[in-house]
């Protein structure tokens, strides 16, 4: 803290004096003395400042040390106390497992004398049974061989007397056996004779009944194979006509599949505009690669009076994989126009055979199936009800369903 000087106010010029210029004088010695002490004190007021901070910081300094030890002193207490507790708690489980050990010894001695007792007690009763049962076994069989000879004797004679009442039975049944042997043989050539007889008949009429089915089955076969030329041909002329319209065209994507080692690659040309409406799958061993496109318009010819149309096509083109193929890592990308998809094979080594398609096999000859909205060529001689043809289900030819 520093303490600003007293300092005398000075007198006007005019006033001044001698005498008051000496007591000036004196009294700025004083102010000036003054103001050496005040600093004097100030310095020595800092160095006792200091001197006592100093004291301060090693006071602490030493209270901190000395805590220390104490905490030290306090963990090595500590220590110690532990050390004894895990000596004591060893020597407890030492002896624990020396009693242990001795009663152990002592169980499995027991045990000892116990098996061997029960075990020479066991086989003097073995022994014991098994000749009483090597007695009785052979007194047994000494009976049963009694009683098999005497079975035996019994048994042949009554086999010897069952043999001649068998010869005698015998010989009766095959002379009657012969007598009706006889019988049925000359009832079976009269039955064959009248049975002969009624299959020629049968067989005459039969002939004469399937000769005129036959016959109006190649009529009504002859005017059927023309009715269906007639329709073949209307039906040619119109889906030659429609195959000219480029909505019906098959769509071509240009899709090719490579196999590059431990992946396959597909590629296809996808216009921006469709990109966002092509999706691929695995369905089985195949790669499917559909999509479709939508186009509507609209034009306005008058006030009220408008037109407009609107088109729709779907598209799909499969490929076989020969390899089995980790579906969930299929990774499809867009290079400017060019649909670039990849799909990893598996890592196990599965060999797909190839697809084949079934063979079909058909007994009967069957007219080509059309579109149901073809023209129907018109049928001479026919009634409205015979003209309604059955329909037939929906055909996909390539990528497109037709009708």
């Amino acid at each position: 803290m520093e303490i600003s000087p007293i300092r005398p106010k000075p007198l006007p010029p005019s006033g001044r004096t001698q005498l008051s210029e000496s007591r000036d004088t004196e009294a700025l010695q004083r102010s000036r003395e003054a103001e050496r002490r005040v600093a004097e004190a100030q310095r020595e007021a800092e160095v006792q400042l200091e001197h006592v901070r100093q004291a301060n910081s090693q006071q602490l300094e030493d209270e901190a040390s000395r805590g220390e030890h104490a905490i030290a002193t306090e963990k090595n207490k500590g220590y110690e106390t532990l050390k004894n507790l895990q000596r004591a708690q060893q020597a407890e489980l030492a002896k624990a497992k020396r009693e242990g050990e001795a009663d152990l010894a002592r169980v499995q001695t027991h045990y000892r004398t116990a098996v061997t007792t029960a075990e020479h007690q066991g086989r003097q009763e073995l022994d014991q049974s098994r000749r009483t049962l090597a007695q009785q076994t052979e007194y047994e069989k000494k009976a049963n061989q009694l009683n098999l000879e005497e079975i035996r004797k019994q048994n042949a004679a009554q086999f010897s007397q069952s043999k001649e009442l068998g010869d005698q039975k015998a010989q009766e049944l095959i002379e009657s056996t012969r007598a009706s042997h006889e019988r049925l043989q000359q009832l079976s050539s009269e039955a064959n004779e009248r049975a002969e007889q009624s299959f020629v008949t049968r067989f005459q009429e039969k002939t004469a009944e399937q000769n005129s089915i036959l016959e109006d089955i190649r009529e009504r076969a002859g005017g059927r194979i023309k009715e269906i030329r007639q329709d073949t041909a209307a039906k040619l002329a119109a889906y030659s006509t429609r195959q000219k319209d480029p909505f019906y065209r098959m769509i071509d994507l240009g899709a090719t599949l490579e196999d590059q080692g431990d992946h396959y690659v597909l590629k296809a040309t996808i216009p921006g505009h469709e990109q966002k409406h092509v999706s691929v799958s695995i369905k089985g061993d195949h790669i499917v690669l559909s999509g479709y496109r939508r186009n509507e318009e609209k034009l306005e010819l008058s006030p009220g009076r408008s037109k407009g149309t609107a088109t729709y096509q779907s598209y799909h083109e499969s490929f076989p994989l020969e390899s089995p193929v980790e579906a969930r890592q299929l990774s499809r990308a867009f290079d400017g126009d060019e649909l670039v998809v990849k799909v990893p094979k598996k890592s196990y080594s599965t060999t797909y055979k190839p697809h084949q398609a079934k063979k079909i096999e058909r007994a009967r000859v069957e007219s080509p199936q059309f579109p149901e909205n073809l023209p129907v060529a018109k049928k001479e001689g026919r009634s409205s009800s015979e003209d309604e043809e059955p329909r037939t289900s929906r055909k996909t030819i390539g990528s497109r369903t037709l009708g």
